[in-house]
């Protein structure tokens, strides 16, 4: 257990200072907008669950404070249950590693695979519910 806890340690040290994305993969322009257009949206999700801490279920696109003149580029939808906040899109593998980069690298978000959350950094790190599809972008944010 504590080698784990050595060698996790290390890892996350490497990480840091030796980004395996830098310069490795360029981020288009369209996967950059869309990239910032799913955490607006995600913002906007999390900002309406503070406000409505007793909702379950999908907060729909017009409950939202989104700002003005916003343009869903992507068909993003959410999911609010009594333990977390699921928001969700379309796979796209440029969207993924800039908004994972966006995120800081958060564990929580990643792609969709065998009802498992799959982070481009850690691996299978969460469970996900069975309503989830497969192969999209999702985060999650514990309640």
């Amino acid at each position: 257990m504590i080698a784990n806890a050595i060698l996790v340690f290390f890892t996350a040290v490497m990480l840091c200072i030796f980004n395996p994305f830098s310069g490795v993969l360029s981020v288009t322009p369209r996967e950059d907008t869309i990239a910032a257009n799913y955490i607006t949206y995600r913002m906007a999700v999390i900002a309406y669950v503070e406000d409505h801490s007793s909702f379950m279920g999908e907060a729909d696109m017009s409950d939202l404070s989104l700002p003005s003149g916003f343009q869903e580029l992507n068909a993003w939808r959410n999911y609010i249950d009594a333990t977390a906040i699921y928001v969700y899109g379309p796979y796209d593998p440029g969207v993924l590693l800039e908004i994972s980069e966006r995120l800081d690298g958060t564990r929580l978000f990643g792609i969709s695979d065998s009802g498992n959350l799959v982070s481009p950094l850690y691996g299978n790190v969460e469970t996900l519910p069975s309503w989830c599809e497969d192969s999209v972008i999702i985060s999650m944010v514990r309640r």
